[in-house]
């Protein structure tokens, strides 16, 4: 199945902005791999570490609320946030940007990733192997 691949402007961080941003990048994955409906979905940000608001070191806090939002909305069974920090855990850099408990409230569960596994990787590749984290192998997408 191809990849495709979406994008859409937002003007500024606010909900309905974002939302609707999202919206059009969601809309053609939706159409295309079909519905989210029961389904489990990890959301993997980019949490390096978390020092003051606007932090560029991570991903916006209310781009993570509003696509765990989206996903629910269409139908996902279960969302989990999940990385690995240089410093600090994944629900300390959540609960320092202000949404734990927005995200406990939407039933999003956050983690660190804790299972790694030693994968071979194709012969061409320039390293022969990488130890990636293994959860991601318990979510449908």
């Amino acid at each position: 199945m191809p990849v495709i691949a979406a994008f859409a402007h937002a003007e500024d961080y606010s909900q309905e902005e974002l939302k609707n941003a999202l919206k059009k990048v969601f809309a053609p994955q939706l159409e295309a791999y079909g519905s989210l409906e029961g389904k489990s979905v990890l959301i993997k940000p980019n949490l390096l570490a978390w020092k003051f608001d606007g932090d560029p070191t991570c991903v916006n806090p209310a781009f993570i609320v509003e696509t765990a939002g989206l996903f629910l909305e269409a139908g996902a069974k279960k969302v989990t946030v999940m990385e690995n920090p240089a410093v600090r855990s994944a629900a300390a850099i959540i609960e320092s940007m202000g949404i734990a408990e927005k995200l406990t409230e939407m039933g999003v569960n956050f983690a660190n990733f804790s299972d790694f596994t030693l994968r071979n990787l194709p012969e061409n590749a320039v390293f022969k192997q990488a130890e990636t984290a293994s959860e991601h192998l318990d979510f449908d997408c």
